[in-house]
């Protein structure tokens, strides 16, 4: 069975210490990129690992292309966090604020106390930005072209970038990937929806140069991606289980080797065993596995991995999720049992916390349940959202027709969808979704539980 449907299984312990022994390790852009995105000491364990694997490392052309053209943007969005965090600082004061004037005769709540308490936190927080700003390296003030990141990173990858493709090749390579695009085959297809011609091609082609690579070399290969799109990684139920399988069979089918991939934090955390490093420190990990690439057009799109405005570092209990959702306490936890939605947030004792992203899900799939979506229905939904890519929330419509699940960007595609569907469709404005959940969660505070005393529903309605 493993030797006949080899994408379906994860590798064996032999074969795990054969892939670390032997495999060539092929890296993403975007790990290269997060470089810029650690502190200094996760990026300084990062880089140990890559020069301890020696001549196995290899890049291939397209994310060492991608590599050069993002890294200024990165370096930018990074001494722009300190504004934006300072702003976000200001709004939660105003908040505050706002709240307390509206505290006026509680029997038991000092306005003036927590006035004096907001006020202190407000400036605590705005002088620990600004000595952080301070004391932190701006790699543009100087000769943007020449950082200590980019000496390391050219200097680790002398000789281990592969050849780029002929304009032939990518012609020809673009009219195959609009044939498996249609046909929904990993790699690339996710970047169809959001991106114009060639960008929309990247992946494939990075994939195709994988290929070639493990082709001509004859050795299995490792693919470390901070990528989350549903067309590199197997998903079922919002839980990530390996790569895909049709990746793992082509690279067989293509080359004769085996395949694996992993996400930056799993990838330091094996090195530390595989490669003999004595271990990896495990704040560098934790880094690793909550460091998201930071969003571009910050007014205007989201990627459902971090929604705008708010922080992995935000997190709200199930009796406060339940009061903002509208939803009772066996509904939340059976969704989460059954892996529909589940807080992704760190424990705090025995609880783990939503985080805004969860409670968008969340409040998505209620108004799905409230439609007379069956719950089938709902979770291909949420497992579509969690392998979109960036979308405008501006004018993005989640669209339902049963088994079909897609978002819908404007207004006109929306209408021609509604004319050619010969089904009932439901439809989701996520820019309506994202306001009901601003507006519920700033309500949650000072209002009861929606519901309260109301029975549980029974779980096969949930």
């Amino acid at each position: 069975m493993r030797d006949q449907f080899p994408g379906f299984y994860r590798p064996t312990p032999e074969q795990f210490e054969a892939l670390w022994r032997d495999a060539t390790i092929a890296l993403d852009a975007n790990l290269l990129l997060n470089l810029y995105r650690y502190s200094t000491p996760t990026a300084k364990q990062l880089l140990d690992i890559l020069r301890a694997i020696g001549d196995r490392l290899w890049v291939p052309h397209q994310a060492a292309l991608e590599f050069h053209k993002n890294r200024l943007e990165v370096i930018q969005q990074r001494a722009d966090m300190y504004g934006d965090l300072v702003n976000e600082i200001e709004k939660a004061y105003r908040t505050l604020m706002a709240a307390a004037e509206r505290l006026q005769r509680h029997p038991e709540l000092d306005e003036d106390v927590i006035r004096k308490h907001a006020t202190a936190m407000y400036e605590a927080l705005g002088v620990y930005v600004e000595e952080r700003r301070g004391a932190s390296v701006n790699l543009l003030e100087d000769d943007p072209l020449d950082d200590p990141l980019l000496r390391d990173v050219t200097k680790l990858l002398e000789g281990k970038v592969g050849p780029s493709f002929t304009r032939e090749d990518l012609d020809a390579l673009y009219k195959l990937a609009r044939v498996r695009f249609d046909a929904r085959r990993p790699p690339g297809y996710e970047d169809a929806r959001s991106k114009d011609e060639p960008e929309r091609f990247g992946d494939f082609v990075l994939w195709e140069q994988v290929l070639r690579h493990a082709e001509a070399n004859k050795r299995p290969v490792i693919f470390v991606t901070d990528d989350d799109k549903g067309d590199w990684w197997w998903k079922r139920q919002g839980k990530t289980i390996g790569p895909r399988q049709e990746l793992v069979e082509e690279m067989i089918e293509r080359a004769g080797v085996g395949f694996y991939m992993y996400r930056p934090s799993r990838f330091m955390d094996e090195a530390g065993r595989y490669l003999d490093l004595g271990g990896v420190e495990s704040t560098a990990i934790e880094e690793a596995r909550t460091t998201v690439p930071w969003r571009d057009d910050l007014d205007e799109y989201v990627n459902l991995q971090m929604l705008p405005f708010e922080t992995e570092h935000v997190g709200y209990r199930a009796p406060f999720v339940c009061k903002i959702i509208g939803i009772t306490y066996r509904q939340l936890d059976y969704w989460s049992r059954t892996g529909l939605v589940t807080p992704s947030q760190a424990a705090v004792g025995m609880q783990r916390l939503y985080s805004y992203r969860d409670l968008f899900e969340l409040m998505i799939v209620k108004r799905l349940l409230d439609a007379g979506l069956s719950l089938q229905s709902v979770r291909r939904a949420v497992e579509y959202l969690h392998g979109s890519p960036r979308i405008n929330l501006l004018s993005a419509n989640l669209v339902v027709d049963g088994n079909k699940v897609d978002i819908v960007t404007s207004s006109e595609e929306l209408v021609d969808t509604l004319r050619t569907s010969p089904g009932v469709l439901n439809v989701v404005p996520l820019a309506d979704v994202r306001k009901e959940l601003d507006a519920a969660i700033a309500r949650g505070f000072f209002s009861p539980p929606p519901g309260a005393g109301d029975p549980d529903p029974p779980d096969e309605v949930a």
